[in-house]
């Protein structure tokens, strides 16, 4: 997943090619064509959606951080065997998720994200 898929949308809240991009503190709920998510916090904090209906086995996402002014985005996910939520609230912070077949694990966390 290190390749950053660039959007040619001329509606960007609308996936093209797997990448969206949201708006300022927009709800993300993960979605089947996602790829790559790009976040965006101007204020309060945000707890996704991680959506399971519909997704395959192995299904890879990446959300980052690539605007934030305030506020932050979490996460549920599941970390090795630790069940956790991940923190985004910073530029250039993101997480790389795997989907199992059950639940979303972390297979990275990049920038200063966190896990708890």
């Amino acid at each position: 997943m290190g390749q950053r898929v660039q959007s040619i949308n001329q509606n960007p809240s609308t996936p093209t090619n797997g990448h969206r991009e949201l708006g300022a503190d927009a709800a993300l709920t993960l979605a089947v064509d996602d790829v790559v998510v790009e976040v965006n916090s101007a204020a309060g904090a945000k707890a996704a959606t991680m959506t399971t209906a519909g997704m395959v086995e192995n299904k890879q996402i990446r959300v980052s951080a690539s605007v934030v002014s305030g506020g932050s985005y979490t996460l549920a996910a599941t970390r090795g065997l630790t069940a956790g939520t991940v923190t985004l609230n910073a530029v250039s912070e993101g997480v790389d998720l795997l989907f199992d077949g059950t639940l979303w694990r972390v297979i990275n966390l990049f920038g200063t994200a966190t896990f708890a």
